[in-house]
């Protein structure tokens, strides 16, 4: 049983994935810049195999082949956020917004990360008292 990234239970036979990450390198090698391969392939590393750093050229690839390539951007985000890169993470979430503004979970990602600033905040204040 796996999570995606809307934290939804995805149940998938680890072969089949496997096997699409197979298919999804060999797309590339006719395509190099297919911006859905690359996204479909950072995917796969992020929700399948929680191999973030993994994950991360293939979005940026994904970027760098098409700037407007809104989950590219929202993947990318995610992946620097499970690795505690909050600036990167925020840098790419406020992109995703102004490719889409009505967007809400990426809202609720920014959230997220604001309050983790919050409470190291106040772990380090109770520290220094």
């Amino acid at each position: 049983m796996y999570k995606d990234i809307h934290n939804k239970d995805i149940t998938i036979n680890r072969e089949k994935i496997d096997l699409t990450l197979k298919y999804y390198k060999q797309a590339l090698y006719i395509y190099p810049e297919y911006s859905v391969c690359l996204n479909n392939l950072g995917t796969i590393y992020l929700i399948f195999y929680k191999q973030y750093e993994l994950a991360i050229p293939y979005f940026q690839k994904a970027i760098d082949a098409n700037p407007e390539y809104f989950d590219a951007h929202l993947n990318l985000g995610y992946s620097y956020e499970m690795i505690n890169k909050y600036e990167e993470a925020i840098k790419y979430y406020r992109r995703a917004i102004e490719i889409n503004p009505e967007h809400r979970m990426i809202k609720d990602k920014l959230k997220r990360i604001r309050n983790k600033f919050v409470i190291r905040w106040n772990k380090v204040q109770r520290t220094n008292d």
